[in-house]
């Protein structure tokens, strides 16, 4: 159906013989309803733009707007728009005896420079100088000022000023040291095509490298397994230093200067040295500004007293089976030190007070065992001079013939079954024995032959 053409309808309704029901057939309003799309705002560097009212109706009659008034003598279904501003189109539609208006509306901004996207700052880290002053290649920002506008082709300059910007003058054409931190750089973008311009601004700023200090050269001591290595966790033990408390900065340690410059392949946390004496180059960076100061950081292991590891055991000798007695752990420190000399010995309940040294046994001599039985203490051995420490577990017996000892039961295969085996006691000797230190166990037929220790 066309608008405005007028039609004839034939509305067949049957019902037959019903006569209690009616039956209708509505025809709602608007539904004819004609529309006009101008499109989106827009802004364009040329000098003139069409626009677009045609609604392929040879009966409307069209009037143009612009900010609201008249525009005379403008009544074809497009106009060519040479002034920014609102613009608007009322289209009128004969419509049996009536009019019916449809209007559309669109904001057109002419106008030889356009708006482009920001550019991001130009940011470099001082040098050692500190002085907040650096050479900056204007030319890096080429690609990025290209990506602020239209795909087009484009002439970029660079300048001191809006003014010079504007009017094309004194452009930037080398690398620059600032004169400000930061420094407003002015940029012309324009358009070789159709003379379009863009103009946009960027700062020159200079960062500063972190403040750090250097750090005190790390005394380590050696593990257990004496071979000048061992594990430490250098950023729990040098980082609060070099940084001076900062706790936005961001520390590793490298292999080589080189590296600790870049900030790449830093060692992995715990650190396990290689040489007993070693030199490692820091990085910290601030995460913020990419920037990053570097020091060197002096590491040595040194040995830590060597005493004897095997096991140590005091027995009390106990005879009332109670399971407690008193202990003079003193006298097992000549077997652990063999000679050494130059250390600090003290004893400690458990390994953790013996590893900081906290909390010794105040009396070494009457120690009174809390685990019934067998009780571990451990003997921590300092060197005077270094403050490293060796530490190895004793154990205390009240009686260790009884606690120590493996005595059990030994039983064969009766082979022949005829209820006699050869029994080895140099085997059966050597269970009992249990690796315990001097001791000697003799073997009796008969109770009476061993409490008399005949036989």
């Amino acid at each position: 159906m066309q608008p405005n053409v007028q039609y004839q309808i034939k509305l067949v309704i049957a019902d037959q013989t019903d006569k209690n029901y009616d039956s209708a057939v509505f025809i709602e309003g608007n539904s004819f309803d004609a529309s006009v799309d101008l499109g989106e705002d827009f802004s364009t560097c040329a000098s003139s733009v069409v626009l677009d009212g045609d609604i392929e109706n040879l009966n409307a009659t069209y009037a143009w707007y612009l900010n609201d008034v008249l525009i005379p003598s403008e009544n074809q279904s497009t106009l060519t728009a040479i002034l920014s501003g609102n613009y608007r189109v009322e289209i009128e539609l004969p419509l049996a005896g009536n009019t019916c208006v449809i209007e559309d509306d669109i904001n057109i901004t002419l106008s030889s420079t356009q708006t482009s996207d920001p550019i991001l700052d130009y940011q470099l880290c001082d040098d050692l100088s500190g002085d907040g002053l650096e050479m900056f290649d204007l030319s890096t920002k080429d690609s990025e000022v290209l990506a602020s506008v239209p795909s087009s082709t484009y002439t970029i300059s660079y300048h001191y000023s809006n003014s010079d910007a504007v009017s094309n003058s004194n452009a930037i054409t080398s690398a620059i040291q600032n004169t400000g931190n930061p420094q407003t750089i002015h940029v012309r973008i324009e358009d070789t095509v159709n003379g379009c311009l863009a103009f946009s601004t960027f700062n020159l700023i200079v960062n500063s490298k972190p403040i750090i200090t250097d750090p005190t050269p790390l005394i380590i001591c050696d593990d257990q397994t004496a071979d000048g290595s061992t594990t430490m966790n250098l950023n729990a033990l040098s980082d609060n230093e070099i940084t001076l408390g900062q706790t936005n900065l961001v520390v590793s340690y490298h292999g080589s200067a080189s590296d600790a410059d870049a900030g790449i392949n830093a060692f992995p946390m715990p650190y396990t040295n290689t040489n007993a004496t070693e030199q490692l180059f820091v990085s910290v960076k601030n995460p913020e500004t990419g920037c990053i100061s570097t020091t060197i950081i002096d590491i040595s292991v040194i040995e830590s007293p060597v005493i004897n590891m095997e096991p140590h055991y005091i027995d009390a000798c106990d005879t009332d089976h109670d399971g407690f007695a008193e202990f003079d752990l003193t006298s097992i420190i000549p077997d652990v030190l063999e000679g050494l000399t130059g250390v600090t010995v003290t004893f400690h309940i458990s390994a953790e007070d013996a590893a900081s040294g906290a909390n010794p046994i105040a009396d070494e001599t009457n120690y009174a065992n809390v685990s019934m039985e067998v009780e571990t203490l451990y003997i921590r051995v300092e060197n005077d001079s270094s403050g490293c420490a060796s530490i190895t577990p004793i154990e205390v017996h009240t009686n260790l013939l009884l606690t120590a000892t493996n005595i059990r039961d030994v039983t064969l295969c009766d082979i022949d079954d005829d209820g006699t085996e050869e029994f080895d006691f140099s085997n059966i000797e050597v269970g009992i024995i249990n690796l315990i230190p001097d001791i000697e166990v003799f073997f009796y037929e008969t109770e009476i032959d061993r409490d008399n220790q005949t036989n």
